[in-house]
This record gives C-alpha cells, structure tokens and sequence, in this order.
C-alpha cells in the first residue's frame, strides 16, 4: 500500500508515510525512540517537499532520539537524555533505525547534513562517542522510507545501507573495515507517483526491494535482503565479497534463518533459499496474507485473513490451519514468536495466541480447583467459538453470579444477556423464561430496552398484539440513552 499508493499529500508522507519515525527499541530498563516536531513555513531546519510534478510545501522538522526510563522508580522524571539536546537543535539530521545496542553503546544510522553517518552514542547520556561517515547519498531513486539494517557480531557492525553498499564498521571506534557496492534495481515505473523530495531532499522514486533493509551474519557469510535490490544477496563476512545472488521474485520481508535455509516472505508466497549457494529449494504459495508471518522451529506460521497456516520446516507444505479465536473480525496481523507463544499485532491491538484446546484444559483445571469468575468467562467464550452453546450459557451465567461489582462482571452481563436473547429467538418455546432471565441482567446495564423490543417483536409473531405493541410502546417511551446501542433507526420505527 505503502509503495504503490503513498499519501496524497506532502503533509500526509510526513506524517504517515515514513516507517522510521515511529521506530523504537526497549534495551534493558531503557525505551530508545526517535520523537519529531512538524512545522509549516520557514525556519533553521526548513526541508522543502515537491509531490507530483511542482506542488510543493515549506516544512520544518525537528528529529531527535530519546532515551526513557520505563522502571516505575522513574516516576515524575522518566526522561534520561534527549539527542541531539534542545539547544544543539541545528541542521538537517533524520534518523534512519533504532538504536543496535554494543556493550555501553548504540549504534544508530542518521542523515546529517545530507550524508548517511553511524553515530556511536553512550547510553547513559547520549553523547557522542564517534561520528562516522559511510557515504553521501545521491539524488537517485530510492525508498528512505525503508529502514537501514545494523547487525552486530563481536567487535564488528554490519550495516545495510539502502543506498547500494554495505559496510563492515569496527563497533569499538567507527573505522571503516570495508564497503562493497551491491547491483540495485531499476526504478519501477508502475509504482512511481511522481518524484518526492523529502527529509533531506533526497529524491525518492520506488526501487523495487524489500521493505527493509536487513542484514544477518550466518558463519562465514552475510545475508542481504536489501530494500533498493531485486536479489536475495550473500557476501564474505570477511571481503564483502558477492558469494551469490537469486531472485527476490515477489518477497517483501525477511523470516529469519534456519539451519541452511534463509526464509522470505510476501503476500503470495513463502520462499527459502540455500545458504551454502543461494538456490532456491522450496516455494509454497499463499493467499492474500497480508500480515508478516514468523519463523519457529515448529514451522513457519503465516496470518492468512482470520487464520493462521502452519508450514512444515522443510517442505514449506500447509500442515495445518489454526482459527484464531478473537472477539473480532480483523485479520490477524503480524506475528511474533518468543519461543512460547505467538504474538500477534493486528489493527488496533496487541494479543497474545495460545492453543484453544489446552487453553480450556487449563481454565477447567482452574474452575475446579476453585470456581472463579474470570475463568468462567474466558471458557465461555472458547466454548462458544467451538459452538458449544449450552455450555457457554451455563459458564455465562455463573461468570455473572461470582464476578464481584466491577468492568469484569458489566462485560459478563452483556454477553450473558446477548446470548440469553440469541437463544430466545432461536427457541421460541423456551422464551418466555428467556427474555425474563435476561431482563434481569439488562438492569445492571440499565439497557432494559433491548430486551423490550426483543420481547415486543417476539409477542406479534406469536399473534399476541397486546402484549408486543405494549413492550414496544414501553421501548418507544424509554429515555435513556440505551435505545443507540440496538439498532436505532429499527428501534424508533
């Protein structure tokens, strides 16, 4: 979306567009991240933005990277340095990746001033422990909005520049131990929007790539999966030297590695090459997966919509599809794995993916060890996902009788109440009991209403008119604010 639809506006690829403004890393009791101030018209750091042929906008903005205590001792004063300091604000500096942590210091990749520098800053302070400058990027095509890999083994740093060379950086001083040019794409007509100037006016035109830049040391060699390169690239750790080069194909985003192989991904596929010599072994097409997937040792896990498909390790083949049991319909997101569990981080939230099954094991060995409220909740809801209705009413109705006063027992009610009105509409002989239980729980959310209208509608398909018209006049006469949450346009009618 990013590449072939950026934002319409000058103001919109400032805000929204750049990947590496909003990067951050939680190093230790540390929170590194990179904080910026947008302002419109002229000033010291003035950067001028050109969209689509002359539209162009006076922008001034200020980056900076920002060290932040997030242990609770650092209450009131959570903020341990700032670079560059207020005061020293001057120039054109953009920063290009998260901080890569080297014993006592961070590595972090910046223009400034229009060159593409690696800064070695204390972490105690922020000051500058060297300054080294890798090149002077021209004003050809490339995607800055893609982020420079670092990779860092003993007292050597890798970094994956984006700008068509790799470095070997002594991580200790900032010498330079080598640099290699690597072979870059060639610009991608279909998915230029115009010429951009930006940040440190760079002209940015799309190479095709990978999204990021990412670089992983693997013995002897290095691995590039670079975001202005068309080929998946293995280089002597030693030389630079080029090993062996295949094609991206359609792959955006680095899986990991794994034994010999070296896992891609992208919407349509999943790919692993050879490390000894780059052939491409397997393939496995996928449909619209539109999250990033995660490497185990399980498989390879792909989010696929509301699903996630599970790869077998060597043969790349579906081995199985997990449904992801959430309380909404997004898809899944990206995945993360910690060697336990799966992460996934979807549109508007962070949770965490756990096997269904051993999931209700355990909340059952919980309930009858000692019966508690929560539990009864979240096994209601597995058991609803698995379609067992009847006993996800029963663990509904005991989750509201033990929950104390609280959000906890007010969300039991509404999906004990929701449910309680599901059924009565399903089995209209038993609704009558139904609609009474659940009116009882209404009260405690004063949403008395949605039971009326239920019950109103229930009685005139039933030939009862007086009792329905009365429920539904008593729905229409109803002041509170309830009525919004059914339908309302339904309701008032």
């Amino acid at each position: 979306q990013r590449k072939h639809n950026p934002p319409p506006s000058h103001e919109g690829i400032a805000l929204f567009g750049d990947r590496n403004g909003k990067c951050m890393a939680l190093i230790y009791d540390t929170l590194y991240h990179t904080d910026a101030k947008l302002y419109t018209g002229m000033g010291p750091g003035q950067r001028v933005m050109m969209w689509n042929n002359g539209r162009q906008s006076s922008l001034e903005l200020v980056e900076s990277l920002v060290a932040v205590d997030v242990t609770d001792k650092a209450r009131g004063k959570r903020v341990k340095w700032r670079f560059p300091k207020d005061d020293e604000a001057g120039g054109d500096v953009r920063f290009l990746a998260a901080p890569t942590p080297v014993g006592e210091r961070l590595l972090v990749p910046a223009i400034i001033n229009q060159e593409l520098m690696l800064l070695g800053l204390k972490k105690d302070t922020g000051e500058v422990a060297f300054k080294t400058s890798l090149c002077t990027p021209e004003a050809s095509e490339v995607n800055r909005w893609a982020s420079v890999g670092i990779a860092v083994v003993g007292s050597e740093a890798y970094v994956a520049s984006g700008f068509g060379v790799v470095f070997s950086v002594d991580a200790g001083t900032g010498d330079v131990l080598w640099a290699v040019r690597y072979q870059r794409s060639e610009p991608d007509s279909e998915g230029t929007h115009g010429n951009i100037i930006i940040a440190s006016r760079r002209r940015m035109q799309n190479l095709p790539g990978f999204d990021e830049d990412v670089i992983i040391p693997r013995g002897d060699k290095l691995l590039l999966a670079a975001s202005d390169s068309d080929q998946v690239q293995c280089l002597s750790r030693a030389t630079g030297q080029l090993l062996w080069r295949s094609p991206r194909q359609d792959s955006t985003y680095v899986l990991g590695v794994m034994n010999d192989g070296f896992y891609v991904a992208g919407r349509k596929a999943v790919r692993r090459y050879g490390i000894s010599g780059g052939r491409l072994e397997k393939e496995t097409q996928v449909k619209d997966s539109f999250g990033r997937g995660a490497l185990t040792p399980q498989g390879v896990y792909v989010p696929v919509k509301q699903e996630i498909v599970r790869l077998d390790i060597d043969s790349l083949q579906p081995v199985g599809r997990l449904r992801v049991a959430a309380s909404h319909q997004d898809p899944v997101g990206n995945l993360f794995a910690d060697g336990k569990h799966l992460v996934a981080a979807g549109l508007d939230r962070i949770y965490t993916l756990v096997d269904g099954e051993a999931k209700l094991r355990e909340l059952t060995a919980s309930i009858e060890k000692k019966d508690n409220g929560q539990a009864r909740l979240d096994r209601a809801f597995l058991y609803e996902v698995e379609g067992k209705a009847d006993a996800a009413l029963e663990d509904l109705r005991m989750s509201y009788k033990l929950l104390p006063v609280g959000d906890s027992r007010k969300d039991a009610a509404t999906k004990l109440m929701t449910m309680l009105l599901s059924r009565a509409a399903e089995r209209p002989a038993n609704a009558l009991a139904l609609y009474e239980e659940s009116e009882e729980v209404a009260k405690v959310l004063d949403q008395q209403v949605r039971v009326w209208l239920a019950r109103g509608r229930y009685h005139i398909a039933q030939k009862q008119m007086d009792a329905g018209l009365d429920l539904l006049l008593k729905a229409a006469q109803d002041t509170s604010e309830s009525l919004a949450l059914v339908d309302d346009t339904e309701g008032r009618r």
